[in-house]
């Protein structure tokens, strides 16, 4: 299996870098409840230094562009980052606003919910510095910064002749503008449903194969413009839209412990895959086998698996 470690195809990832405070319970409480809590962990977390991580801990080349806060937390993650082998030259300090926090809930059955505060991630008055991709590059964006600045990367990257990966989560309206300046979309079921505008069934979710409304969702977001989409549908695998077909990559089994940050890494590990010269469909088998590892353990990116971790894992 082809995966990156090639050295010359660079990953940069323009995204949030968050603190992740995670409480473990019997059940997520509902509206004006409290519950009480098993325990609680501190993780590096944000969508944007979390599929940094995922790239760089499957040999890709990866620059993190960001902002923190003059913090503990900014302190931490901007070390946690160098430590995995992230080039955090383009993460800058902040003064005056505090690194973003994500509050994460998870229940018995792996189940979260999620509350984030962005902090520092909102704060880009002085525009993107230290983004200087190379053609044959990738360039992912998601949607915990502006989105001005996701548009604003995304023209740059295309003049570089770079290729551009948006990855639409927490999905918002604006998110449908940004999907035609994207070679490379990766969504979930819910975001491809806000992305068409209605409602998808694909049928029982204790299937084991994509359902034809999971198929055609993929060819329809497929047309919109990206010249590579990947649905994913959890437990069931994704559906890869490429040249013009669809293709269903089986989900591995596995007993899930904390499924937090289970499609960042998936994402990550998909450039990754691109980055060393793979294709999409097997990007995509790459990459369902380094998310299911993840989910057998706690945490967002400190639950990511390494490069040999998951081809001993695609052996067996």
């Amino acid at each position: 299996m082809t995966t990156s470690g090639n050295g010359e195809r660079r990953c940069w990832v323009v995204g949030s870098i968050n603190q992740d405070i995670v409480v473990f319970a019997e059940r997520l409480p509902r509206r004006g409840e409290t519950v009480s809590g098993s325990s609680s962990l501190m993780f590096p977390g944000g969508k944007g230094a979390n599929q940094a991580v995922a790239m760089a801990r499957l040999g890709a080349r990866v620059a993190m562009i960001g902002r923190v806060g003059r913090d503990a937390f900014g302190s931490g993650m901007v070390s946690f980052l160098e430590n995995e082998g992230v080039d955090v030259g383009g993460v800058r300090v902040l003064e005056d606003a505090g690194t973003g926090v994500a509050l994460v809930t998870v229940d018995a059955s792996s189940e979260n919910t999620i509350v984030v505060v962005p902090g520092a991630n909102a704060s880009w008055a002085e525009g993107v510095s230290g983004f200087n991709p190379a053609a044959g590059d990738f360039v992912l964006c998601q949607m915990e910064i502006p989105d001005d600045v996701v548009a604003q990367v995304f023209r740059e990257a295309r003049g570089r002749g770079a290729a551009t990966v948006f990855n639409p989560s927490p999905f918002s309206d604006k998110a449908r503008d940004l999907v035609g300046h994207a070679d490379v979309l990766i969504v979930n079921a819910v975001e491809a449903g806000d992305i068409l505008g209605r409602e998808l069934d694909f049928g029982d979710g204790a299937g084991i194969g994509a359902s034809p409304g999971a198929i055609e969702a993929a060819g329809a977001l497929g047309r919109l413009g990206p010249g590579v989409l990947v649905l994913t549908l959890g437990a069931r695998g994704v559906v890869v839209f490429s040249e013009g077909s669809e293709t269903h990559v089986a989900g591995v089994p596995v007993a899930a412990v904390d499924t937090t940050g289970a499609g960042d890494c998936f994402t990550g590990a998909f450039i990754a895959a691109m980055a060393g010269g793979a294709g999409p469909v097997e990007a995509a088998h790459f990459a369902v086998r380094a998310s299911a590892l993840s989910v057998t353990r706690r945490g967002a990116a400190a639950s990511f698996p390494r490069l040999a971790e998951v081809r001993a894992f695609a052996r067996r």
